[in-house]
C-alpha cells in the first residue's frame, strides 16, 4: 500500500487533466464530462464513473428580491432545461432531478412531480410576480469548472428568453463557497452527496432554516415542511416516514426553493499505475488498500 498521500488544490479543470496526463498526479477527482472520452484515450490514463448521491442544485438567496416571490423561482425552475443539461454538460452520464432527494436513498418519492422544462409555464409564472416583465440578476459562478462556466451561460440565454439578464461572477471556487455559505449571492449553483443512507440529513440541511446552513443557503422557510421534517425525524413506522419524506418533496418541489438540475456519476481519472481505488456513493474512499506500481 501507499506510505503516504498529498492532496493538491487545481481549480482549474484543464491544469488537473494535464497532471494526470503528465504524471505530476495520480488521482483527479471530478474531471468534467467534456474531457472524460479525451482522457479515456490517453496512455496510461483510466476514467471510471462510480455510481453516486450526487445531485446538483441552482440556489436562489430568498434573502434578496425578487428570489422572496415563489412566482419568480418557478419561473426559473421552469426555464431550466434539464435533458439538455444532461446532454451538453454531462455527455449524457446522468438523469434529470425531479427531486431534491436522490434515487438510490431511502424515501425518494419518483413520483414527486419536481418542475421540469417548460417555457410557456415559466412565462406564465413570471407574468403573475412582483417582476412581470423581468429583472437583472448576478450568477455567481466558480472560475476555472468548465460546468459551472457551462451551466451559468445556458441558465444565462434560457432566462434571456423571460426578460431575466444574468450576469455572471466568476470567483474562486472556495471564494464561491464562503459567499454562498454567508448569503452574499443573489443566485449560484451547488450539489449534495449523502453522507448516511437516510435523508434525514440532507432534509434538515436543505428546508430547516434554524439548522446551520439555513436551508442550504436560501432562507426557505415553509412552516408546513419543516414541522413535517421534524415528524419524520421522530417517525419511525417505514410507511409513516414515506407519507411525510413524500408530502416534503411535492411541497418543496412546488415551492422552487433551488431549481433541481439533475443526477450524475462520480467521474475520476487516474493512472493505471495506482490499483484497488474505490469511491463510495456518498462520496467518500479509503486509501488503505490503494497501491501505486512504481
Amino acid at each position: 500500500s501507499v506510505d503516504s498521500v498529498t492532496w493538491k488544490v487545481v481549480p482549474d479543470d484543464n491544469a488537473r487533466n494535464l497532471q494526470i496526463q503528465g504524471g505530476q498526479a495520480q488521482i483527479n477527482e471530478n474531471p468534467p464530462f467534456s474531457s472524460v472520452q479525451q482522457l479515456q484515450g490517453q496512455p496510461g490514463v483510466k476514467v471510471e464513473l462510480f455510481p453516486s448521491t450526487k445531485t446538483d442544485y441552482i440556489l436562489m438567496n430568498q434573502k434578496e428580491k425578487p428570489f422572496d416571490d415563489v412566482h419568480v423561482r418557478r419561473a426559473i425552475s421552469y426555464a431550466i432545461d434539464r435533458e439538455a443539461l444532461v446532454k451538453t454538460l454531462l455527455f449524457g452520464n446522468g438523469t434529470p432531478a425531479n427531486s431534491f432527494l436522490m434515487p438510490n436513498v431511502p424515501f425518494y418519492d419518483a413520483k414527486t412531480p419536481g418542475i421540469t422544462y417548460d417555457m410557456a409555464k415559466a412565462k406564465e409564472e413570471l407574468a403573475q410576480s412582483s417582476v412581470p416583465n423581468g429583472f437583472t440578476t448576478t450568477f455567481l459562478a466558480s472560475s476555472g469548472d468548465t460546468t459551472d462556466q457551462a451551466l451559468a451561460q445556458g441558465l444565462q440565454s434560457s432566462l434571456k428568453e423571460l426578460g431575466i439578464t444574468l450576469k455572471i461572477q466568476n470567483v474562486d471556487p472556495s471564494a464561491a463557497h464562503d459567499l454562498q455559505d454567508s448569503q452574499k449571492y443573489q443566485i449560484s449553483h451547488s450539489y449534495w452527496t449523502m453522507d448516511i443512507a437516510d435523508p434525514d440529513e440532507l432534509v434538515t440541511f436543505a428546508v430547516d432554516p434554524s439548522a446551520g446552513s439555513r436551508s442550504f443557503y436560501t432562507s426557505y422557510d415553509n412552516p408546513q415542511v419543516i414541522a413535517d421534517t421534524k415528524k419524520a425525524e421522530q417517525t419511525f413506522d417505514t410507511a409513516g416516514r414515506q407519507v411525510l419524506y413524500s408530502a416534503i418533496q411535492k411541497q418543496a418541489a412546488d415551492d422552487a426553493f433551488l431549481g433541481f438540475l439533475y443526477y450524475s456519476p462520480f467521474s475520476y481519472a487516474f493512472s493505471t499505475k495506482v490499483s484497488g481505488f474505490q469511491v463510495y456513493p456518498t462520496g467518500n474512499y479509503h486509501l488503505e488498500d490503494v497501491t501505486l506500481a512504481q
